[in-house]
């Protein structure tokens, strides 16, 4: 099945620590995300462990990789109940840019084997894309206030 990426980047006219301490609160995630209706932080230690139920229904339990305050986030999905995704892993950066931050995600989805889902990835990758762009963009907006 084809993998789905998508990467998009904001420029947050906030420090680097407060873009990361923001996007990486769960508690906030619903709040500015619109493909997450629930969040759970299930674990703190050895990593971080996360579930997150999406705004389809689905729900994917997330295991931080690699986390670095307030550098970079890599994250990969360990338990995933979806009826269209397989596979799913991201990459957050943060990169101090004059003032403010630039923030870039970098996330990919794997779909499930179905000759259906072949189909219509095209508009899966579309809608995921713009689900992304709006949520950074909303993220932005709260930051920034």
């Amino acid at each position: 099945m084809p993998i789905i990426r998508i990467q998009h980047s904001v420029v947050i006219q906030r420090s680097r620590d407060l873009v990361w301490d923001f996007t990486q609160d769960y508690a906030r995630r619903p709040e500015w995300d619109y493909g997450v209706r629930r969040c759970n932080q299930l674990q703190t230690a050895p990593q971080r462990v996360v579930e997150l139920v999406m705004s389809d229904g689905s729900l994917m339990r997330f295991e931080y990789k690699h986390e670095e305050r307030p550098y970079k986030t890599t994250v990969q999905a360990l338990d995933i109940r979806s009826s269209y995704v397989q596979r799913a892993a991201g990459v957050w950066t943060y990169e101090e840019l004059g003032k403010g931050t630039l923030w870039t995600q970098s996330n990919s989805v794997e779909l499930k084997q179905s000759a259906v889902l072949r189909l219509i990835a095209p508009l899966i990758k579309t809608m995921l894309r713009y689900s992304t762009h709006l949520s950074m963009r909303k993220a932005k907006r709260m930051i920034e206030k």
